[in-house]
C-alpha cells in the first residue's frame, strides 16, 4: 500500500507563485526550485541591515487586491502572519510537525508490519484467490440452474408474477423519492423471491471449497496505520488552510489583499540586498519593509519550517 501524499502546503503553494511569477526572482531563481524558496529566502535575507534601501522604477498600481505596505499596513500583515505561525506551531499534538512525525511514525510502523508479513501476504493472496475462485463458479452454476427454475416458475404461476410486479413497482417508487433505505430492503425481498436458494448455494460451495479465508490480524493493524496516515494528511491540510484564513482575518485586509501583500513582501525579502535598488515598490513601502525585514524574515521563516511535510 503506497504511502499517502502529503499535499502542498498554502505557504509553499505561494512560494510556487512568486518563483514562477515575480520578474524580479527570475533571473536567479528557476521555477523548479520553489521547494528550496524559504531556504533561499533566509540566504537573501541580511538582519543586519539591507545594502540598498531605495525604490527604483515605477510604484505599482494599487487596487482592491494589492495596497500599499505603508508602516501600518505592515504591521497589520505582521499580525496576521504572527496568527497563521501560531497555529501552524500550535501546542502539544496540534502543531503540523507534530501531526507530520506522527504520521511518519505511523508509515514507518506500517512499513515494518509489511516487510515482517512479505511472504505470509503472498500465502494469503494465493489461498484467498484459489477458494475465492473456486466458490464464484460454484456459486454461479448453482445460480445459472436456480435462474432456469425461476424463469420456468414465473412462467406458469400467475401469483408470483403479481408479487413479483408489485416489488418491482414498489422499489421504483421508492427510488423516485430517494428512499435508498427502502429500495436496498425491496431489492432483498426481491431477490429472496427471485432467488430463494441463496443459503443452500452458500453451504455447498463451503462444502466443496471451504470457507473464504479468513483476514489475518496484522492487515487491520497495516489498515488501521494507513487510515491514520490519511486522517493526519487531512488534518495537516486542514490546519494549514485555517493558519492562513486566520492570518487573513486577524491582519484586517481580505483574502485577496493578504495573499498578495505576502507574496510581495517574500519577494523584497529576497531582493533586498540586491544592488541598484529594488523594482516594484514605492519608497514608502521599501522603508516600512526595510524597518521590519528581521522581524519579516523570522516570522516567514517559522511558518516555512513549521509547514514542512
Amino acid at each position: 500500500m503506497p504511502r499517502p501524499t502529503a499535499p502542498l502546503s498554502p505557504w509553499t503553494r505561494r512560494a510556487i507563485v512568486v518563483a514562477t511569477t515575480a520578474a524580479a526572482l527570475a533571473a536567479w531563481m528557476p521555477a523548479a526550485a520553489h521547494a528550496q524558496f524559504g531556504r533561499l529566502v533566509k540566504k537573501a535575507v541580511d538582519k543586519a541591515a539591507p545594502s540598498s534601501n531605495k525604490a527604483t522604477g515605477p510604484a505599482p498600481v494599487y487596487d482592491e487586491t494589492t495596497v500599499e505596505l505603508g508602516a501600518p499596513q505592515v504591521d497589520r500583515v505582521i499580525a496576521g502572519l504572527t496568527a497563521e505561525r501560531n497555529i501552524l506551531v500550535g501546542s502539544g499534538q496540534g502543531g503540523v510537525q507534530a501531526m507530520v512525525k506522527r504520521r511518519q511514525a505511523a508509515s514507518d510502523q506500517r512499513g515494518k508490519i509489511a516487510e515482517a508479513h512479505d511472504k505470509d501476504e503472498q500465502a494469503y493472496e494465493n489461498s484467498s484467490s484459489k477458494v475465492e475462485s473456486c466458490r464464484s463458479q460454484t456459486i454461479d452454476a448453482l445460480q445459472q440452474a436456480h435462474t432456469k427454475e425461476a424463469q420456468a416458475k414465473a412462467m406458469s404461476d400467475p401469483a408470483f408474477q403479481q408479487r413479483y410486479m408489485q416489488a418491482a413497482q414498489a422499489m421504483a417508487a421508492a427510488n423516485a423519492r430517494g428512499d435508498t433505505s427502502a429500495v436496498r430492503k425491496l431489492q432483498l425481498q426481491l431477490m429472496q423471491s427471485v432467488y430463494p436458494n441463496a443459503k443452500q448455494d452458500t453451504a455447498a460451495a463451503d462444502a466443496k471449497c471451504g470457507k473464504p479465508v479468513q483476514e489475518p490480524a496484522w492487515h487491520a493493524q497495516r489498515d488501521a496505520l494507513a487510515k491514520l496516515e490519511n486522517a493526519l494528511s487531512d488534518s495537516i491540510r486542514a490546519t494549514q488552510d485555517t493558519a492562513e484564513a486566520t492570518g487573513a482575518k486577524s491582519s484586517g485586509l481580505t483574502v485577496p489583499q493578504f495573499a498578495t501583500a505576502r507574496e510581495r513582501i517574500l519577494t523584497f525579502l529576497a531582493n533586498q540586498n540586491r544592488s541598484g535598488g529594488i523594482a516594484g515598490y514605492s519608497q514608502k513601502e521599501v522603508d516600512a519593509l526595510g524597518a521590519k525585514a528581521a522581524q519579516l524574515h523570522q516570522l516567514i521563516d517559522d511558518i516555512y519550517k513549521a509547514n514542512q511535510t
